[in-house]
């Protein structure tokens, strides 16, 4: 019987180091050999890490995003009407967008009301005062909203721009996450 325990404790000596056992005979309290990460600096960077991407979460639901199509306009200063070139493949989006607005030089942008579009000829950007763009277009026409002041000049050449939709940063992602995937890109 004593030769089976001096194989067994021969058996344990050859499993383990003898670095290993005079460590764990040791305990918590020895002054080298395992890395401790407990230092002061790591759990603040570690808490701050944690702040910053909780941050960055929150704000993908905050921060809003416009898509938007700008093109060439004209302005009668007199009247106030308003003609403005659009490309044409913003067509399907064109019946949701919510607010179409005019860059007058110097000013924040204007609102324009009482829109009319439809396709656009080289006649019919000509007439409007605007020349025909190279690709097919939507000549949109209306008027300055009530109260803008825009000047005495005949006809101020300037830019429209049509906000064609508004969503949030996690919206846009997921819908490109699903484009990934192949899910569709719908709204």
């Amino acid at each position: 019987m004593s030769n089976e325990v001096g194989n067994e404790v021969s058996d344990v000596d050859t499993i383990f180091r003898q670095e290993a056992l005079e460590f764990r005979a040791r305990g918590r309290d020895a002054p080298s050999g395992v890395v401790r990460l407990g230092a002061r600096w790591i759990r603040w960077a570690y808490r701050a890490t944690l702040i910053v991407l909780a941050v960055a979460v929150a704000g993908t639901f905050v921060v809003r995003t416009d898509e938007s199509a700008t093109g060439p306009a004209v302005v009668d200063g007199r009247t106030g009407a308003v003609a403005a070139l659009l490309p044409i493949v913003i067509g399907p989006d064109l019946t949701g967008s919510t607010v179409i607005t005019i860059t007058l030089p110097g000013r924040r942008p204007d609102r324009i009301t009482g829109l009319h579009a439809q396709v656009a000829s080289e006649t019919s950007a000509a007439l409007a005062g605007l020349v025909p763009l190279s690709q097919p277009a939507i000549l949109m026409t209306g008027r300055l909203a009530p109260g803008t002041p825009a000047g005495r000049t005949a006809r101020l050449r300037t830019t429209a721009s049509v906000v064609l939709r508004s969503e949030s940063l996690a919206d846009v992602l997921a819908r490109q996450f699903n484009a990934m995937l192949g899910h569709g890109t719908g709204p």
